[in-house]
């Protein structure tokens, strides 16, 4: 998949930017069809591709009438290239977000009462190797214990997805939207409590 990924860039030249815009579309598409009623939207995301997906996605929930609250693993100044300039777009949007560690102190560990109809995980994409430890395994367990429904971006959050095993902490989802093709680890058994419902969605890779 990152070889398909790296040739549509680079050979075709289709810009990054286009297939992270064409994935946060493709999530956001999901949540409408899928939770038509969800009004209140939390987003969780990471500092690389993946939470720029994740706030691609934001842009246009918050298009359709959502309302969105934005967290962050990193500070809004810490993140670089295309997610950055989505993030930006965002903030001129006025959603403001929050980092997680503040927010996770704030939360006392739990999200229960909080008044969000359903959460987005855009945390940690296909690369993520070795166990989740810190920010992201916190995190990861508030949003398990939140009793809400979760869409992950591309891959739950601490799923190794070539071996379908949990890399310790890992999100529960009740859909996984995976972007271009099926990620073998998703077929194995051990990941079904974990991915949920499949979709993959095309986002233009030839």
């Amino acid at each position: 998949m990152r070889e398909l990924d790296r040739r549509a860039i680079e050979d075709y030249g289709i810009p990054s930017i286009v297939l992270m815009d064409n994935a946060g579309r493709v999530v956001s598409e999901t949540v409408i069809k899928y939770f038509p009623r969800v009004k209140n939207i939390a987003i969780f995301c990471g500092s690389g591709n993946n939470g720029g997906d994740g706030f691609v996605a934001g842009r246009y929930l918050f298009n359709k009438d959502r309302k969105v609250s934005l967290f962050l693993i990193k500070k809004p100044s810490e993140i670089t290239g295309d997610p950055a300039i989505n993030l930006k777009i965002l903030q001129k949007l006025g959603i403001t977000p929050l980092t997680l560690n503040t927010f996770v102190s704030l939360s006392a560990g739990s999200m229960k009462g909080l008044p969000y109809d359903l959460l987005i995980d855009a945390l940690l994409g296909t690369g993520t190797k070795g166990e989740i430890k810190g920010i992201y395994a916190d995190t990861i367990s508030l949003i398990n214990s939140a009793g809400k429904p979760v869409v992950a971006v591309d891959v739950p959050s601490g799923l190794d997805a070539d071996t379908g095993k949990p890399l310790g902490s890992c999100i529960k989802a009740k859909i996984t939207v995976t972007m271009a093709r099926m990620k073998k680890g998703f077929l194995k058994k051990t990941a079904r409590k974990y991915t949920g419902k499949i979709i993959v969605a095309d986002i233009g890779i030839p």
